[in-house]
């Protein structure tokens, strides 16, 4: 279409007004759409007034004559995420439709007398193009909805689930998720949304968010539980992967918060892991502990209390290196036995006390732990005792 020169310098009066009137139409001119005010507030302020903006400069630069290739790709981008959100169509529509209402609104408030021939070529372009927009919004819209896409994402959650719950699934299955490798399982608390909507789009910016960080691949899967967390490890990957995703988990939260973490060796044992990953969780939340991403290392006595017969293994070779060298396996028996009293242990090895000290310091490193606290000598005790 071609447009006057009256017409033309009509439209560009509005362009210093741009970023005002997409405020105003996503403030108030969009207050009385249905569900409108129920969405996330970043997608309402952030997203949805991108769009608006980008329709008023679209509307300008087509009335100055500007080829704009595609011209509705952007909306049809919009209208596929949209529907993957599960923002109802009419709201979609009507919302556009609102936003062409108001930019009406805005081009007869401008208009000055003797422009009225100006301002119908303007609005006979906003009346042309309005069918094809609305056709292609609602036609995309529809297919994302109805398409094999989406089908796959629900199977696909479908069979996380099962993974996480221990159900069997076929080979052939888990392969479509692309977890290859060793797989961190890291579980966090519930988020509290209001909506789905919420939801789905605080699940896919963390996953979005741990795949940039970590270069791997990664899924995030919420319920009314918890928040699990999957990132492939393949190979050997560069830096430490636990502090990069407690450092995303972070900063989605925006606080600190508490996390725990376990190793599958495989996808089919992701189950598994989940439920170490679960009850460590459970662990540090009962015992008040500070913000991190914790193991099963780091409660291990914890744990074992709880669970005995699953971790008494793993406490038995805790002292593996110790048993390896006789002194150190001699000196704390009688370190347990005579209950830290290491005047007592020297004494009968025929040592001065700073070499039991010594040793006593050598076995604290092979078990991670310092048996002069209560805790590092209730850990030896129990590996002793295992």
């Amino acid at each position: 279409m071609d447009f006057s020169a009256e017409a033309r310098t009509l439209a560009n009066r509005c362009e210093p007004l741009i970023n005002d009137l997409a405020r105003k139409i996503t403030e108030v001119g969009f207050r009385d759409i249905p569900a409108y005010q129920s969405l996330p507030r970043d997608m309402r302020e952030v997203e949805i007034a991108a769009t608006v903006r980008h329709g008023l400069r679209f509307f300008l630069q087509t009335v100055n004559g500007e080829r704009v290739p595609d011209p509705y790709r952007f909306y049809r981008e919009r209208a596929a995420q949209r529907a993957e959100e599960g923002m109802p169509l009419h709201v979609l529509l009507r919302s556009y439709l609102t936003n062409r209402d108001m930019l009406w609104r805005a081009l007869r408030e401008v208009a000055r007398p003797g422009e009225e021939s100006a301002l119908l070529e303007l609005a006979d372009l906003l009346f042309a193009t309005q069918a094809a927009l609305v056709g292609d919004v609602t036609e995309t819209y529809t297919a994302e909805k109805t398409s094999r896409t989406h089908e796959l994402r629900e199977r696909q959650r479908s069979l996380i689930a099962d993974l996480l719950t221990g159900t069997p699934a076929a080979p052939g299955q888990v392969d479509s998720l692309g977890l290859t490798g060793q797989i961190m399982v890291v579980v966090a608390p519930p988020r509290a949304h209001t909506t789905a909507v919420d939801t789905h789009r605080a699940a896919r910016r963390l996953q979005t968010a741990l795949e940039r960080a970590t270069g791997h691949r990664a899924i995030v899967h919420t319920d009314h539980h918890a928040t699990h967390l999957l990132l492939a490890l393949p190979g050997k990957p560069p830096g430490d992967p636990a502090s990069t995703v407690h450092r995303v988990l972070t900063e989605e939260h925006g606080a600190p918060s508490r996390a725990a973490r376990a190793t599958a060796p495989g996808v089919m044992d992701i189950h598994r892991a989940a439920t170490t990953a679960r009850e460590v969780l459970r662990l540090v939340t009962l015992l008040d502990r500070a913000p991190g991403l914790y193991r099963l290392d780091d409660v291990l006595l914890e744990y074992h209390l709880n669970h005995p017969d699953d971790t008494g293994p793993l406490l038995r070779s805790l002292l593996t290196p110790v048993t390896a060298d006789p002194a150190l396996a001699e000196t704390l028996r009688l370190y347990i036995s005579h209950q830290q009293d290491r005047r007592a242990v020297a004494r009968i090895l025929g040592l001065h006390p700073n070499t039991v000290d010594n040793r006593i310091r050598r076995i604290g490193q092979h078990l991670g732990t310092d048996l002069t606290s209560p805790y590092g000598y209730a850990l030896a005790l129990a590996a002793l005792t295992a």
